[in-house]
C-alpha cells in the first residue's frame, strides 16, 4: 500500500512539476507566438509532409488544433518512420491511451504489446484512411500488432466522435493514415535498415523498409504514384513464473489459504511482419481526383514454449514450519506435499461414505500421504506413501495473419459542393496450428518463499526428475485454427457550403458494409495419453525413442535472479514443431481410432479430429448506415467569444445471420455411485453395465438471424477566446457491436463426471494392472456463444481546455464522464439443468442437475467512467546554445470506473459487489525527456500505468462449476466452494531511449533501447475485495537496435 501511495504521490509530482516547467518555459520565451507550421498542414483526413522529429510533434500538434473533435496524433518524420516499432508502442505515448503486455488471460506475454484502451474503454474502432479495417480473428476490430508502422504517415486516435465518422467503438477511434503520391512536390526515395538485439534471445533480427514515388503530367492529367513496402523481423525470450490460485483449508485448527501449486517456464517467440502499399491518385481536371490504393500485412509468428509445474488442490505444508500473513495466507514452507480428504493431518478414508466397509481405513499416515494412494485391490487397502505430482510440457504454435484491403474512389471539389465516395474491398485469413504434449513425474513436495519480489520454489528428491523412468506421457493437446473474413464496403459523401450565415456547410452520407466471417476454430482438443486412471497401459519416456525428449535446463532464466525450481525432461521441440499428432497419439496414446458422429470408427489424425467436432461458423453482418451533419459558427460568439462547432445524427442498421453447429459429446457414465458399486457387484469385470446411461454424439445445425439499429447523436463546439486558448465541448453516444466469437451459434457441450470409487489397480506378476470402470456423473457444461447480446452503448461528455503558447509550447486538461449500457461481460454461469435420461436396461431417469456455460452476456447494470488528463510539451527556445535543445513532453490521465455486475466470486464463495471496468487503469502517465537541436534528436521516454482488471473468468483462476471442497473440521463436515477470482495487471513502467543523427541532408543514423531497467511485469490475483496475492511474473529482454535512414 505505501509502494502504491508513492508511485501515485510521484505521478502528481511529475505532473505538477511538469505543468510548472510549462509555464516557467512560456513566461521566459520572447518569440512571438507562432501558430503556422513550416510543414504541409491540411485537414484531419489529408497526410501531413513533415522534416524531422521535432516538426513531426509540431505537425500533429497543428492537427490537433484545427480539428473540428478532440484528436491526438502521431506523425510520421521526414524518413517516414514512427517513433516506436509497433503500433501499440506508437498509441501509448498518446495521452489517455494504455496497452496491455499481456493476453486476455494473463498467461502469455505480448512483448510488443496488445490490448488499445482509449480513456478506458477497449474496442476502439479500427480505420485504414477513414475507412474499415478489421482482422479475421473472430473479434470486430483490427490487431493493431500485425500491421507495419513503416507504412504510416500518422496515427490518429479520436477520443470523441462526429457522425461522419464510421461507427462500431466505444472507446473512440484509431485511424490509420498512409502516404499519398500528392502529398509529395518532387520524386522521392526513402527506406530503412535496421538490426536489433535482445539480451536474453541472443540473436539478432533484421527490419528493412523502402518507399519510391513520382508525380507526373500526362495528357489526360497529372498522375502520382507511390509504393512503400517494409519487413521486420523480431526474436525475443520471455522468462515466467506463476502461483496457482488459493484455497481455504483447515490448519493446525484454523483457516488458512494455500497455494494449489506452481509453474514456471520460457517462450522463445519469433514473428516476421512485412508490409505492401501501394497508391496511385490522377488529376483528370481541377476540380476531381481519383485514387486507388492496395494495402497488406503479412504476419506470421511462432512460439517455442516450455513449462514445468507442481499443481493439486490437495497441497499443505508438512509440519509446523510454515509462516502466514494477516489474512491466513501462506507464505514461507519448508516443505509442502499432498495431504488427505479433511485437514491433511492423517491418510484416512473413514467416514467417507461412498467406499465400501472394506476400504475404510485410518493410515495414521503423517502430512504428505494420502488415502487416494491405497492399494484398492488390498483388503483392508495398504498404506502407501503418497507422492505429489509434478509435470512438464513442450509446445509449439505458428501464426500466419494476412489482411489485405483494395480501396478506389473520388474527391470532386466544385465552388460550393464537394462530394466524395469509395469502393472497398478487405480480406483477411488468420491460420494459426498448436500442439503441445506433456510428461509427468513424482516428487516428494517443495520448499516456497513467496515472502520477496518474486516466489522461489524448490522441488524435492531432483534424482526422480533426472532419470526418463521417472517420467510418464501425459497429455497432448491440438488447436488448430483456420479463419477468414471478407467485407464489401461502399460509401458516398457530401458537403455543400451554406454561406456566411450560423450554419456553414451541411453535409450528409450513405454507407453500406457487408462482411462475411467463417471461423473455423474448433477449440483445443486435448487427450490424455496412456495414463493408467483410463484403462491403458502407462507410457514411461523410456518407452520411445529418445530423440522425443530433452532434459532442459531454463537457461538465464530471469537473467540468473532466480533460482529455477527445478530441471526437468520435456517433449523435445522437434516433436512438437513436426505438429505430427497422429504419431504422438499413436505411440504414446490409449486409442488410435476416433468414432465419429455416424458411428464410423477412423484412425486418429488431425483431420479426424476436426471433423469429429463442430466444424466451422459463418457469420455474416450487414450495416446500412446514413448521417445528416450541420456545421456552424459565428464570429461574434457567445459573450463576445468566437466559436464552431458541428452537430448531427447518424442512423445504423445492424443484420446479422450466424449459422453453426452445436455437438454434445458422446458420454457413458453412471448417474451415482451407488448404481455402480450394483453392477460392479455382480459383474466385477465391468462388461455388464445395466444401469449406465449411454448418449450418443448429438450434433445440431443452427441458425439466428437478429436485427438491430440505432440512431446515434453527436455535437462538438469550440470555442477560441483567443488565438492560443481553446476550449472544447463535445457530447455523443457511441457504439461497440458484439465480437463475431461473441454471437457464434457453435459450441459444444459434454457431461462432466467423477472417477468411479470402484476402480482399483491390481498387482500382477507382469506389473500393475488398472481397473476403470464407467465414472460418475456430475453436471452438464457447455461454452457456446450468445446471438442475443446487444452492442455496448456509451453516452460520452467530454471538456478540453487547450493551450496553444507557441509552436513548441502547448498544455491541454480534459475532463471526460462516460455512461455504458448493456456492457458485454463473459463468464460462467451456473443454472439448473433438469435431464431425462436412459438406461442401458431401459429405465427412465430424472431429475436436474447443474449446466455450467461459457459465454458472454450483457450486464444488468449500467457501467461508468470518468476522469480527466493533462499533459503538454515545451522546448526551452530561450535558453542560450545548446540548452536551447532541451525540451520535455508529458501526460497525465486519472480514471475512475465501476462495474456493478461482474461475474467475479472470492475465495470463499462470495460475489465481489463492484469491480472496475475490464482494462482500465486508474493511473497512467508519460514522460518524455528529448533533446532537439541541428541534426542531434535525443530521447528518454518512461510510460506507466496502475493496477488494471484483466478478467474474471482467465485461465486456471475459477472452478465456478466444479468447485473446490473445503472442510470445516476433521469430522467431515464440508462444503463445495465455487469461485471466479479476478486478475488484475499490476502496476508497470518502462523506459525506452531512443536518439538518431542527421548525418547529411540524406542520411540519418539512429539508435533505440527498450525495458532499459529489466522490468517485470506481474499479474495480481484479488482472492477478496481488497487483497490482492500474486499470480504471473514476466520477464523479457531487454532490447536495443540500430538503424540508418536515407532520403533522396
Amino acid at each position: 500500500m505505501k509502494q502504491a501511495r508513492l508511485k501515485l504521490w510521484l505521478s502528481v509530482g511529475v505532473s505538477a512539476l511538469t505543468l510548472v516547467t510549462f509555464a516557467a518555459s512560456a513566461q521566459a520565451q520572447e518569440a512571438p507566438s507562432e501558430t503556422t507550421t513550416d510543414a504541409t498542414a491540411k485537414r484531419d483526413d489529408t497526410v501531413v509532409v513533415v522534416t524531422a522529429r521535432r516538426k513531426a510533434l509540431q505537425s500533429a500538434t497543428e492537427l490537433k488544433k484545427k480539428s473540428d473533435t478532440m484528436i491526438d496524433s502521431v506523425v510520421a518524420d521526414e524518413a517516414g518512420r514512427l517513433p516506436d516499432n509497433s503500433i501499440t508502442e506508437v498509441l501509448a505515448r498518446i495521452p489517455g491511451v494504455t496497452m496491455s503486455r499481456f493476453n486476455g488471460s494473463g498467461d502469455s506475454f505480448q512483448v510488443e504489446g496488445s490490448g488499445i484502451q482509449i480513456r478506458g474503454l477497449s474496442n476502439p474502432s479500427s480505420m485504414l484512411n477513414g475507412r474499415e479495417v478489421f482482422s479475421a480473428n473472430g473479434g470486430s476490430g483490427l490487431m493493431w500488432g500485425e500491421v507495419t508502422p513503416e507504412l504510416m504517415a500518422a496515427v490518429d486516435v479520436y477520443k470523441a466522435t462526429r457522425v461522419d465518422l464510421i461507427e462500431g467503438g466505444t472507446g473512440g477511434s484509431i485511424d490509420l493514415r498512409t502516404k499519398m503520391p500528392f502529398d509529395y512536390k518532387k520524386p522521392a526515395f526513402e527506406g530503412s535498415v535496421g538490426l536489433s538485439k535482445g539480451d536474453l534471445v541472443g540473436r539478432s533480427s533484421p527490419s528493412i523498409s523502402a518507399l519510391v514515388t513520382k508525380r507526373f503530367d500526362t495528357p489526360v492529367g497529372e498522375m502520382g504514384f507511390l509504393v512503400d513496402v517494409a519487413y521486420s523481423k523480431f526474436l525475443s525470450q520471455t522468462g515466467h513464473l506463476s502461483v496457482e490460485p488459493y484455497y481455504k483449508k483447515l490448519y493446525q485448527g484454523e483457516d488458512r489459504y494455500m497455494p494449489a501449486g506452481f509453474g514456471w517456464g520460457d517462450d522463445h517467440f519469433e514473428r516476421e511482419r512485412t508490409g505492401l502499399y501501394e497508391a496511385f491518385q490522377w488529376r483528370p481536371n481541377d476540380h476531381l481526383v481519383i485514387f486507388q490504393t492496395f494495402f497488406q500485412t503479412h504476419y506470421t509468428s511462432n512460439n517455442n514454449g516450455t513449462s514445468a509445474w507442481l499443481s493439486s488442490d490437495r497441497l499443505m505444508p508438512t509440519s509446523g514450519d510454515a509462516t502466514f500473513d494477516e489474512n491466513g495466507v501462506l507464505v514461507t514452507a519448508d516443505h509442502m506435499s499432498n495431504a488427505s480428504f479433511n485437514d491433511g493431518s492423517a491418510g484416512s478414508t473413514v467416514g467417507q461414505g461412498w467406499l465400501s466397509e472394506d476400504q475404510q481405513v485410518d493410515c495414521n499416515a503423517p502430512y504428505g500421504q494420502q488415502a487416494t494412494s491405497l492399494d484398492w485391490g488390498a483388503s483392508p487397502p495398504s498404506c502407501a506413501v503418497a507422492n505429489s505430482s509434478a509435470g512438464s510440457s513442450r509446445g509449439f504454435s505458428t501464426t500466419d495473419n494476412i489482411t489485405r484491403d483494395f480501396s478506389q474512389g473520388f474527391t470532386w471539389t466544385g465552388d460550393r459542393l464537394r462530394a466524395r465516395g469509395a469502393l472497398q474491398f478487405v480480406d483477411s485469413s488468420a491460420k494459426s496450428t498448436g500442439m503441445s504434449a506433456g510428461l509427468s513425474v513424482p516428487v516428494t513436495g517443495f520448499s516456497v518463499d513467496l515472502s520477496g519480489d518474486t516466489p522461489k520454489f524448490l522441488i524435492d528428491n531432483s534424482q526422480s526428475l533426472t532419470s526418463p523412468a521417472s517420467y510418464q506421457w501425459s497429455q497432448i493437446s491440438w488447436r488448430p485454427t483456420n479463419n477468414h473474413a471478407t467485407m464489401v464496403a461502399a460509401n458516398l459523401d457530401a458537403d455543400y457550403e451554406l454561406g456566411d450565415g450560423f450554419f456553414k456547410t451541411i453535409s450528409m452520407g450513405v454507407r453500406e458494409a457487408n462482411r462475411v466471417e467463417h471461423d473455423n476454430y474448433d477449440g483445443t482438443y486435448w487427450a490424455s495419453l496412456g495414463a493408467g486412471w483410463n484403462g491403458s497401459p502407462v507410457t514411461h519416456l523410456s518407452d520411445g525413442p529418445a530423440e522425443d525428449s530433452e532434459y532442459y535446463g531454463f537457461d538465464n532464466f530471469f537473467h540468473n535472479d532466480v533460482p529455477v525450481p527445478g530441471v526437468f525432461y520435456v517433449p523435445s521441440s522437434d516433436l512438437l514443431k513436426s505438429n505430427d499428432f497422429a504419431y504422438i497419439m499413436n505411440t504414446y496414446g490409449y486409442s488410435n481410432t476416433i468414432t465419429l458422429a455416424d458411428g464410423t470408427v477412423v484412425p486418429v489424425t488431425p483431420e479426424q479430429v476436426v471433423q469429429h467436432k463442430h466444424g466451422g461458423s459463418r457469420t455474416a453482418v450487414k450495416t446500412e448506415s446514413v448521417y445528416l451533419m450541420a456545421k456552424f459558427g459565428s464570429e461574434t460568439g457567445l459573450f463576445g467569444v468566437p466559436y464552431t462547432g458541428n452537430v448531427g445524427i447518424r442512423y445504423t442498421k445492424t443484420s446479422t445471420e450466424a449459422s453453426g453447429n452445436f455437438v454434445f459429446a458422446q458420454s457413458d457414465f453412471y448417474m451415482n455411485q451407488a448404481d455402480a458399486n450394483a453392477d460392479f457387484q455382480a459383474d466385477p469385470t465391468g462388461t455388464l453395465t445395466p444401469r449406465a446411461v449411454h448418449l450418443s454424439e448429438d450434433v445440431q445445425n443452427r441458425v439466428d438471424e437478429s436485427e438491430d439499429a440505432r440512431a446515434l447523436p453527436a455535437f462538438n463546439i469550440n470555442f477560441k477566446p483567443s488565438d492560443t486558448f481553446f476550449v472544447r465541448l463535445a457530447a455523443n453516444q457511441t457504439m461497440s457491436r458484439p465480437s463475431f466469437s461473441d454471437i457464434t451459434v457453435a459450441g459444444n457441450g459434454s457431461v462432466t463426471t467423477q472417477l468411479n470409487g470402484n476402480n482399483y489397480t491390481e498387482s500382477t506378476p507382469g506389473g500393475e494392472v488398472n481397473h476403470v470402470f464407467k465414472p460418475i456423473f456430475d453436471r452438464v457444461t457447455a461454452s457456446i456463444g450468445n446471438t442475443t447480446l446487444k452492442p455496448t452503448i456509451a453516452t460520452n461528455f467530454d471538456l478540453s481546455l487547450e493551450w496553444y503558447k507557441s509552436w513548441s509550447t502547448t498544455a491541454h486538461l480534459a475532463f471526460f464522464h462516460k455512461d455504458l449500457k448493456d456492457l458485454i461481460v463473459f463468464g460462467d454461469s451456473v443454472v439448473p439443468f433438469p435431464y431425462d435420461f436412459t438406461k442401458t436396461d431401459g429405465t427412465a431417469v430424472s431429475g436436474v442437475s447443474t449446466l455450467t456455460t461459457s459465454q458472454a452476456t450483457n450486464a444488468d447494470e449500467n457501467a461508468t467512467i470518468k476522469g480527466f488528463e493533462f499533459g503538454g510539451r515545451t522546448f526551452f527556445d530561450s535558453l542560450p546554445g545548446f540548452w536551447s535543445g532541451f525540451g520535455i513532453d508529458a501526460n497525465f490521465t486519472y480514471i475512475e470506473s465501476r462495474n456493478p455486475a461482474p461475474k467475479a466470486y472470492d475465495l470463499d464463495g462470495n460475489r465481489f459487489s463492484a469491480l472496475p471496468v475490464v482494462g482500465l487503469s486508474r493511473y497512467t502517465y508519460n514522460l518524455n525527456l528529448m533533446y532537439s537541436k541541428g541534426p542531434l534528436y535525443v530521447g528518454l521516454a518512461y510510460n506507466w500505468r496502475s493496477r488494471f482488471l484483466m478478467g474474471t473468468n482467465t485461465n486456471g483462476t475459477g472452478t465456478v462449476g466444479s468447485g473446490y471442497t473445503y472442510c470445516s473440521d476433521t469430522e467431515g463436515h464440508c462444503e463445495t466452494i465455487h469461485y471466479n477470482l479476478p486478475l488484475y495487471g499490476r502496476d508497470y513502467g518502462q523506459l525506452d531511449f531512443g536518439a538518431n543523427y542527421k548525418v547529411s541532408d540524406r542520411i540519418r543514423i539512429s539508435v533505440q533501447a527498450s525495458n532499459l531497467t529489466n522490468e517485470v511485469a506481474r499479474s495480481d490475483m484479488e482472492i477478496k475485495p481488497g487483497k490482492f496475492y500474486p499470480r504471473n511474473y514476466y520477464e523479457s529482454d531487454r532490447r536495443i537496435e540500430f538503424g540508418l535512414n536515407f532520403a533522396y
